[in-house]
């Protein structure tokens, strides 16, 4: 008899493992494994670099808090970071905080990138980019959209002369 209960709870428990795929719990809520290999870099724009390697972790700013603190200001449930290892952004000297994952500038809020096995994390604090604009643009004016403008109100005005001089004609 006891034997056939244990066939009976292995059966259930392998129904009930194949009923909920990896990175689902049993309320539908799903989550994403940590990945591992994770190699972190700080470049702190004086020429000192801390560099981690063999990390676990599920996103950019995950693997960066636990392994060297990171704070910043949140919008919504997204992070933008403005300070790593102790160190802030500086808006007096324009240097902030961005990161790169194997190169490639992150285009999304730290906590919300997702990380893959062996990838590769760099937060630099650095100034702008020197080759972007940062001067407004003059507006361009297009005369014709005043010239068009000024005829079609020259139009509405001579449709209701007409309109009102045909009132007090009849």
């Amino acid at each position: 008899m006891t034997s056939s209960r244990l066939r009976v709870s292995l059966v259930f428990a392998m129904i009930a493992a194949s009923l909920f795929p990896l990175g689902v719990n049993a309320f539908g809520t799903s989550y994403t494994l940590a990945a591992t290999g994770i190699s972190l870099a700080i470049n702190f724009g004086n020429g000192t670099i801390h560099e981690f390697s063999n990390l676990e972790g599920t996103n950019v700013y995950e693997v960066t808090n636990s392994t060297a603190g990171a704070e910043g200001e949140w919008y919504g449930n997204l992070i933008f970071v403005t300070s790593v290892s102790g160190v802030s952004e500086s808006d007096e000297a324009q240097q902030y905080w961005h990161y790169k994952v194997n190169g490639e500038l992150g285009g999304s809020a730290a906590n919300v990138y997702l990380l893959e096995d062996n990838d590769s994390i760099e937060w630099v604090l650095s100034s702008p980019n020197p080759n972007v604009q940062t001067t407004p643009v003059q507006p361009i004016v297009d005369y014709s959209l005043i010239l068009g403008a000024a005829i079609l109100g020259g139009v509405s005005i001579l449709v209701l002369i007409v309109l009102w001089a045909r009132q007090y004609k009849g």
